[in-house]
């Protein structure tokens, strides 16, 4: 077989087999019989050999030359008709109708190219063998000449291995038919396969994206179910913070309100401590007087007494006694007059003085005491 293509060789001749063809003359015998299938696969071959050029001028550039047949120009030679270039595109459909017409020209040539049947008694065996002689020289090659036949038998026996031929050469075509139909067949099965195995995959890949899709989709409802319960949560523990801000805020309210009764009591408490204080203290300072005036006065008899005796006893005089008294009188007007107190009154006193902000600490430090005790 050729490379590049899937056809069989076919068994050719020269291009002018289609023009000689038609000049056959048969008779009603079966050497007759024989010419006419010669004539159908001849023609049938040089159709062929149009379209068996095809892989040939695959290998060039240039668009394959393919004959096309037509009705109307059967009485022209094959010299004569122009070959019609054809596309890549339009060459599968070209090869699809010379197959459909390769399979017609069985029932079609006979009519269109039937051999002329010439009664001549005798001599049209001979005529139908001379002409199927002179066929098979003109198939075969430049360099190959076929030997003069004397004889009627040698004829005879050449017609008989120029039908064998013919024979053998139309098998082979049918047979070279049907392996392209095969191989045709085949390719198409394979691109029908191709195509199936390509909608499988696919289908398979739209099967896992949808349980893809399906999974995501439930991952997504769960994440939505989360969301919703934190969210549920959140509005919960806001409203609990909102609850917390306004029971601070009460409490705020509420601890002002103590811290500000208890001050008030805790001023009162301090001032009445502070009254009983000062009143024990001036008490204290009125009996420290009395006992000092009456220590003085006690000093005051007593060295009076002792005066008296001295004088009795004649040990003193009464101006030198005199004098020491004048003495010392000047000494206590002294001490008499720089007091180490000036003022014995309670306003006169060196005492701390009570504040609101000492008042609220004494309060703040109480209110602890009195929540704790109750």
């Amino acid at each position: 077989m050729p490379k590049g293509t899937n056809r069989a060789p076919l068994i050719g001749g020269s291009e002018d087999e289609a023009e000689h063809s038609r000049e056959v003359v048969a008779t009603p015998s079966v050497q007759a019989q024989s010419s006419d299938r010669l004539v159908r696969q001849l023609l049938r071959r040089s159709s062929f050999r149009a379209s068996g050029s095809t892989p040939r001028s695959r290998a060039s550039d240039r668009p394959p030359l393919i004959f096309v047949r037509d009705s109307e120009d059967e009485g022209a030679s094959l010299e004569e008709r122009s070959p019609i270039s054809l596309s890549p595109g339009l060459e599968v459909e070209t090869v699809a109708a010379t197959r459909k017409r390769r399979r017609s020209s069985r029932a079609a040539l006979p009519g269109l190219s039937r051999p002329r049947i010439v009664h001549e008694g005798d001599d049209s065996l001979f005529a139908a063998q001379g002409d199927l002689i002179s066929l098979a020289g003109r198939m075969r090659s430049a360099g190959c000449r076929l030997q003069s036949l004397a004889s009627s038998a040698e004829k005879e026996a050449y017609a008989k291995v120029v039908v064998a031929s013919s024979k053998v050469m139309e098998a082979f075509n049918e047979y070279v038919v049907v392996m392209e139909d095969r191989i045709e067949a085949s390719r198409n099965d394979k691109e029908i396969e191709s195509i199936g195995s390509e909608i499988k995959r696919l289908s398979e890949e739209l099967e896992a994206t949808k349980r893809e899709g399906k999974r995501n989709a439930e991952r997504i409802e769960a994440l939505t179910d989360d969301w919703r319960i934190i969210q549920q949560e959140n509005e919960a523990l806001t409203t609990q913070v909102v609850a917390q801000r306004a029971k601070i805020a009460a409490f705020e309210v509420e601890r002002d309100r103590d811290i500000r009764r208890a001050s008030h009591i805790a001023r009162r408490d301090i001032e009445k401590r502070y009254r009983e204080f000062l009143e024990s203290l001036k008490g204290k300072w009125t009996r420290k007087k009395k006992e000092v005036s009456a220590e003085s006065q006690l000093q005051g008899v007593t060295a009076n007494i002792d005066l008296l005796n001295d004088l009795i006893d004649g040990g003193l005089t009464v101006d030198a006694e005199l004098a020491r008294l004048k003495e010392m009188e000047g000494d206590c007007e002294g001490l008499v007059a720089s007091p180490a107190v000036s003022d014995w009154s309670i306003s006169g006193l060196d005492l701390p003085q009570i504040s609101e902000d000492s008042v609220d600490r004494v309060g703040e430090s109480s209110v602890p005491d009195e929540s704790a005790s109750s």
